[in-house]
């Protein structure tokens, strides 16, 4: 998604009564998502910006310098710029030393639409500092604070993943598939099969030569009677199955 930010400056923000506090180091950590709390009246995004005006407006006659929140994002998908990424919010006792928080400018009974959702993610996943990156929680699962917000849906939605591209699983490892050795075979196989009974077995080591010999066979039969396998002196599936694992708990692979 291209993202649609509008700074202070083109909301109007008033200045901060007094600077902000910086990150510590390694911070922020995540984002906690706040709502309004109130259903913003009317429906046209010309609405916004006065929006976000009257939120900061609220916050700095009341106990705060500033806007509250370091980003907020309307229904209609648009991102405001609050106190921006570089210095603490104070939207949550207790998580603002840790999580940037983002206001979603609806309340109970205001639709979380797909606009607003492809905004946050776009916030969370790709905007914000790398820190923070993908990690989010609802208000009220900060540990301090006693609240409904950001209400159900929202949550709910956190806990889905976002809406996030799920995580590719890595690919299933191929087997590996061994030649059936006897006496006779020859080759980096075979060279492969000494080193490995080399590893397995305590006894005089038999040359690696490559070359599946007498002395090679009989190395296979004792390593099969003693992993209680068919006693053959062929390696066949079963015998480089055990030997593979094996030859692995002791770094030969």
């Amino acid at each position: 998604m291209t993202a649609q930010i509008v700074t202070r400056a083109q909301w109007g923000a008033r200045p901060p009564e007094q600077p902000g506090t910086p990150w510590a180091a390694g911070k922020p950590t995540g984002w906690t998502i706040h709502w309004e709390g109130a259903d913003p009246a009317g429906g046209a995004h010309s609405q916004c910006a006065a929006g976000v005006r009257s939120i900061q407006a609220f916050h700095q006659n009341g106990e705060y310098s500033d806007i509250a929140y370091n980003w907020l994002v309307c229904r209609h998908g648009w991102i405001y710029e609050g106190r921006g990424d570089q210095v603490q919010g104070a939207a949550q006792n207790g998580g603002n030393k840790e999580r940037l928080s983002v206001c979603y400018m609806g309340g109970p009974n205001t639709s979380f639409t797909p606009q607003a959702k492809a905004a946050l993610r776009t916030l969370i996943f790709e905007l914000g500092p790398r820190s923070a990156r993908g990690r989010a929680i609802g208000h009220r699962d900060e540990p301090t604070c006693r609240t409904s917000c950001p209400g159900d849906e929202i949550v709910q939605w956190i806990k889905n993943g976002m809406g996030a591209p799920p995580i590719p699983k890595p690919p299933t490892p191929v087997p590996v598939r061994h030649p059936t050795l006897r006496q006779g075979s020859r080759g980096p196989a075979v060279m492969e099969l000494q080193r490995k009974l080399n590893a397995t077995i305590q006894a005089s080591p038999i040359a690696v030569d490559g070359m599946f010999g007498p002395a090679t066979e009989q190395r296979v039969r004792r390593f099969q009677q003693a992993h209680a396998l068919a006693v053959d002196g062929i390696a066949g599936p079963a015998t480089w199955a055990v030997l593979d694992a094996e030859a692995a708990k002791r770094g030969v692979r």
